[in-house]
């Protein structure tokens, strides 16, 4: 007697997973463009790379991840210039399309705004839900005040089962 015996492989693709590395490098690639057209120095970024993106997989992966702010200011100046909100949403449903985030538009308002004054600082600071996981590296802190004068939305971006959506909010300020 012979017996054929069929073997079936399936290879399950994690969207999850898949979703998380896309946008937290979508992200970073759009804060370092922000940087670059800011005439911002990128050692914060670079010194600072693989702490921000341990913490933001982390809290995409729990889903605790609200919004991640770009912000910039001048070192012994109370408010902040300027601030880049990106903030996060969730869905029930994947959806199988890249989105890809709107650097270009980004480039284009910042070519619009009047340039930083000399010494001007970013650093990244996030808001997460309360029963978000503690990550080396990451400490408690606080957006400083900015006194909104303008601010603009831009498309949505994301993948699976994450959407990012992106305002930028001027201060007053002057040179």
């Amino acid at each position: 007697m012979t017996a054929m015996v069929r073997q079936i492989t399936e290879v399950a693709v994690n969207v999850t997973q898949r979703a998380v590395v896309y946008t937290v490098n979508t992200l970073m690639q759009a804060c370092l463009r922000i940087v670059a057209a800011r005439r911002l120095g990128p050692s914060y970024m670079e010194e600072n790379r693989e702490v921000i993106e341990i913490g933001l997989a982390t809290w995409l992966v729990e889903k605790t991840l609200l919004r991640a702010h770009l912000e910039v200011f001048v070192a012994g100046q109370a408010e902040a210039m300027e601030r880049w909100e990106f903030a996060f949403s969730f869905s029930g449903t994947p959806d199988s399309d890249f989105r890809p985030p709107p650097v270009d538009e980004f480039g284009q308002l910042c070519a619009q705004l009047q340039a930083l004054p000399r010494g001007a600082q970013y650093r990244i600071v996030v808001e997460t839900a309360p029963n978000a996981s503690k990550v080396p590296g990451w400490e408690l802190t606080e957006l400083r005040p900015l006194n909104e004068t303008a601010s603009q939305t831009f498309q949505t971006w994301g993948y699976g089962h994450l959407d990012v959506s992106a305002t930028f909010r001027n201060g007053a300020w002057n040179r």
